[in-house]
């Protein structure tokens, strides 16, 4: 599963380590700011892991119609198995 790896650009790595940096030079002084920016990251991510596992169980559902060679009813208890265990599909 190499692909749930996050790989950053050296750009990418570079502004985080600036945001980071910044937050922890300039956060204790602006406690306001500071906890705006934390809800604002609270709620980022709670909508991207949904997301991902929105996403991550459609592929799962792509993949086995792609296996079983199409979608079929047999695959109405794949669906809910998946919606047992928390995968929605999109």
């Amino acid at each position: 599963m190499d692909w749930m790896v996050p790989k950053l650009s050296l750009s990418a790595e570079a502004q985080l380590e600036h945001n980071v940096r910044l937050m922890r030079e300039e956060g204790p002084s602006d406690i306001e700011g500071t906890i705006r920016i934390a809800c604002s990251l609270i709620q980022q991510n709670a909508m991207q892991q949904a997301i991902i596992r929105q996403a991550v169980g459609h592929i799962a559902q792509l993949e086995m119609e792609q296996l079983l060679g199409g979608p079929k009813p047999r695959l109405c208890f794949l669906r809910k198995l998946m919606e047992r265990l928390g995968v929605k599909h999109i």
